[in-house]
């Protein structure tokens, strides 16, 4: 029988396993509460004796708010843990999957170093994050009003403002900052004390009668003061009927809608939604179809179509319709994608063929003859991947490198050199999508006519381009959580409906530096027991599709067509970093993550040429075309 406190029976040849884990990977432990409480306290006492407490004045906050957050810190309030509470479902936005190491943060209020200690243990990366406080024995909790921020506009990707706006004079001027500071479709995350209305003391020898002045009843108290800048509520948590008298947690998070995001990458415009008229009309008829399948197919079926409907007419998808349709994938097994993508071919057929691939010196013939557009299409029909002929010019593979930098500090969406976080939190050094879009030689790759004549041919609509980007993909220690958040486990994407991706290598890529690893053939047909979302181990692969498995290595400027609908992965870089080029072009922009480019972004002349020439391939850039 287990013994009390051991439910598994871990033995001391375990522990031993553990201690060695642990010894090499010492973040881990952050992840178990009761060790991030013991390092906060140990490192408080040590901080403090060294420097003691930093202040800040401040006329937006009620009185005693310093003295009493201090008593309590030193009356075990260091262990006092609620960032997990705000940082947990964060974790569950698809969006984000595998991206927390990439995001700016800011926490404000938190108090201790246990709430940063919190969100490194949820994946996100110290260095990214800034943190402020009115008062801080900490090095790494800078002292400052929360009420005047000394931070940019638009400097961060999350904010979190855990049980702080309770303290404020008037909550309002709070919620200001935190929406100046967060990026446009960034994430603002507030935790605060739920109480009836009657009054809450919080009293103490150092902080008699400390009371917040604004009760809050709802999530919705709490949302109301960012209001009009609100946009999707990703998540609430409140208390349920009966309350009683006393304090409990109010969460939300939700995106920050603000004045001028039309202006940065994300949000659908008027011009892009006009173009989605053709879509539309075939959502309204899709809405008028009975479909037959047992309940829990249905609902998903239900959720997708009036999704579907709602992104013809703003040009957004929204999460649940998202998974909805990710789930009837997997619950079909690719029929009910299929059944939808002959519907959108039939709305929007694809452009004349053409009888053979547009190259021109962009490219440099490798070997053989080209193949036609079908002939492309054939063999990603039969095989989900297609190693083109001909290579990027090495002219222009040396200037695309050059535009990437060093893989240890890529340059941001100014051309500038960033600090480069830890390889073991970052596996992937990700260049601006901007920076792309200015540069010349991106651009003539990245809107060449190669990429939309392959897709039509392949998907059988007139494919839009949906994404775009630039990383490097550098060697690490190989965590699983490192191994996932950097796609280098096999799995498959549903970003899109159907869609097609291309890479083109910017570096020599052999097996030691990271080569796209695919599964032939698993686009069209998989095992019942592979016919699930999520990561899959080498060895399942390995053991469910022999001879199935390619690397698809080459020289730079080799270009990939896969379909990953596949199974497939980025294999971890062990000897040298791997640079590549993406573009994808789908079937229709419902889906995930698209970012809609507005006029005033700073586009190459290639760019928005491109753009007038074929609206349909580049229906996330028509800002572009309407402010030429």
């Amino acid at each position: 029988m287990p013994r009390p406190g051991n439910s598994f029976d871990i033995d001391a040849p375990f522990l031993q396993e553990a201690i060695k884990f642990l010894a090499a990977h010492p973040d881990e432990l952050l992840k178990v509460p009761a060790l991030r409480a013991m390092l906060a306290q140990r490192r408080m006492a040590e901080l403090k004796s060294a420097s003691g407490y930093r202040q800040a004045d401040s006329a937006q906050v009620i009185d005693h708010t310093v003295s009493y957050n201090i008593h309590s810190l030193e009356s075990g309030g260091v262990a006092l843990d609620r960032a997990s509470l705000l940082a947990e479902p964060l974790r569950s936005v698809t969006r984000l999957a595998g991206r927390l190491h990439e995001l700016d943060v800011l926490s404000v209020g938190p108090r201790s170093e246990i709430e940063l200690m919190a969100l490194v243990a949820h994946g996100f990366s110290l260095d990214r994050i800034r943190a402020i406080d009115l008062f801080s024995y900490s090095p790494l909790v800078e002292v400052g009003d929360v009420c005047a921020l000394r931070f940019p506009d638009d400097s961060f990707d999350v904010v979190f403002l855990g049980w702080v706006l309770g303290y404020l004079r008037d909550p309002r001027q709070g919620a200001a900052e935190a929406l100046r500071v967060c990026r446009p479709g960034g994430i603002i995350c507030v935790g605060g004390d739920w109480h009836d209305g009657r009054p809450v003391e919080r009293a103490d020898a150092a902080a008699p009668n400390l009371q917040a002045d604004q009760p809050c009843l709802s999530s919705e108290d709490l949302v109301a003061l960012f209001r009009p800048h609100v946009g999707d509520v990703l998540f609430r948590s409140e208390p349920v009927p009966p309350y009683g008298h006393g304090q409990r947690n109010i969460i939300t998070l939700f995106e920050a809608r603000k004045a001028g995001a039309q202006d940065q990458l994300g949000r659908p415009g008027a011009e892009h939604v006009a173009a989605l008229a053709p879509e539309r009309a075939l959502a309204l008829q899709m809405q008028a179809l009975k479909f037959k399948a047992p309940a829990e197919l249905l609902r998903m079926i239900e959720d997708f179509v009036a999704g579907y409907r709602g992104f013809t007419e703003t040009g957004e998808t929204t999460e649940r319709a998202y998974l909805a349709h990710r789930a009837a994938y997997v619950m079909t097994c690719g029929a009910f994608n299929d059944a939808i993508s002959s519907y959108i071919a039939r709305a929007v057929p694809p452009r004349a063929p053409a009888p053979a691939l547009p190259f021109d010196d962009t490219f440099a013939l490798d070997a053989g003859p080209d193949d036609s557009p079908a002939s492309v299409a054939e063999q990603l029909d039969r095989d989900g991947c297609y190693v083109f002929r001909r290579r990027l010019s090495p002219d222009l593979v040396a200037r695309l490198r050059a535009l990437a930098g060093d893989p240890a500090a890529p340059p941001g969406p100014d051309g500038t050199s960033r600090p480069a976080p830890a390889p073991d939190q970052a596996p992937l050094r990700r260049i601006d999508p901007r920076l792309l879009l200015a540069d010349e030689s991106a651009a003539r790759v990245l809107f060449h006519p190669l990429f939309p004549a392959v897709s039509d041919a392949y998907l059988g609509a007139a494919s839009t381009q949906s994404s775009h980007g630039m990383w490097w993909s550098v060697p690490h220690s190989g965590r699983h959580e490192a191994l996932s958040g950097a796609a280098q486990m096999y799995h498959f994407d549903k970003d899109f409906i159907r869609f097609l991706q291309f890479f083109v290598y910017l570096v020599d890529v052999d097996a030691g530096a990271g080569p796209h690893c695919f599964v032939r053939g698993t686009h069209r047909a998989k095992t019942e027991a592979t016919w699930r979302d999520g990561r899959i181990s080498d060895a399942d692969v390995a053991a469910t599709y022999p001879g199935k498995l390619v690397e698809l290595t080459g020289k730079a400027g080799t270009v990939l067509a896969v379909d990953t609908l596949a199974f497939h992965k980025g294999k971890l870089p062990t000897t040298s970093s791997r640079l590549v080029l993406q573009v994808v072009f789908a079937n229709s922009l419902f889906g995930k993550d698209v970012d809609w480019v507005p006029g005033t972004v700073a586009a190459h002349p290639i760019v928005r040429s491109a753009v007038a020439a074929d609206p349909r391939a580049y229906l996330r850039f028509l800002s572009l075309k309407a402010a030429a």
